[in-house]
């Protein structure tokens, strides 16, 4: 608003000296060309200062997310000499994520996002008694997981000359993400199996946004992943078999997978 003050006070200022000078002269000099051009440009510049949507003024926010999921997939399995398909289906109802976001010059954002961090272990056994008390284990194992996501994504806004609360957009982003589990059986007639996964997740992210005041935000989107490329790499520790059947590697490429998303977060301007 001051740009807009300033600007329509000088466009008023230099009207007033051009057509002074005219009442001066009897009309008889008009503007010229470059005396009209500018008057126009301080016109223009006024208006669309007068038009930007202040709420996306700030250049910097933190956000919060909570993501939902659900995922289904099938791959490819075999047991002996027969072969099949292993369904996996995953709900998640709770799954934070932090994000920050920045404006660039055209009003539209950049957004990096560390969409998942983890590391544990988890410890099975299941035992029976055996031979007057004593516990026989009969499975279980120690299988330590590691995995890490971020993602990037570039935020079109669509009401950038309009001061409105809400505010549509429209995201384009990519998830690079590495998974790492390894599987160390309590059996002796089972093997160690170590499963790497790398890969990126394309999305398409349809957005709204509401300002609650000038620098608290909600930001409701449905992450719509239309691709999923990765390598798999398998190590089973198995002496059995020979070295190039313990170790093998796949690429996997998947367009639109079975995978829906809904995401809800509050952003702190800054």
């Amino acid at each position: 608003m001051p740009l807009c003050f300033e600007t329509n006070l000088s466009f008023q200022i230099a009207s007033a000296i051009l057509f002074s000078n005219c009442n001066a002269f009897k009309i008889s000099k008009l503007p010229s060309m470059k005396q009209l051009t500018f008057l126009l440009l301080l016109s223009i510049a006024g208006q669309v200062s007068y038009a930007q949507n202040k709420n996306l003024d700030a250049k910097f926010a933190l956000k919060l997310y909570n993501l939902s999921s659900w995922e289904k997939k099938v791959i490819p399995a075999a047991q002996g000499i027969f072969t099949g398909t292993e369904t996996i289906k995953q709900n998640q109802l709770f799954h934070p994520a932090i994000a920050f976001r920045i404006r660039n010059k055209k009003n539209n954002f950049h957004e990096i996002e560390l969409t998942n961090l983890e590391v544990g272990t988890k410890n099975t056994i299941t035992e029976i008694n055996y031979n007057q008390g004593m516990l026989m284990p009969i499975a279980g194992a120690k299988t330590t997981t590691s995995a890490i996501a971020v993602r990037y994504e570039y935020i079109l806004n669509f009401l950038k000359k309009r001061n409105s609360r809400f505010m549509p957009s429209l995201g384009l982003a990519l998830m690079p993400y590495y998974m790492r589990t390894n599987f160390d059986p309590v059996l002796a007639t089972q093997f160690p199996v170590t499963n790497t996964r790398m890969g990126a997740k394309g999305f398409l992210v349809p957005r709204l946004n509401y300002a609650i005041t000038s620098r608290l935000l909600v930001d409701v989107n449905v992450p719509f992943c239309i691709t999923d490329s990765y390598v798999e790499r398998v190590n089973q520790r198995n002496p059995n078999i020979t070295q190039r059947e313990q170790k093998y590697e796949t690429g996997n490429f998947d367009g639109i997978p079975n995978r829906y998303s809904f995401r809800v977060g509050l952003g702190l301007t800054i």
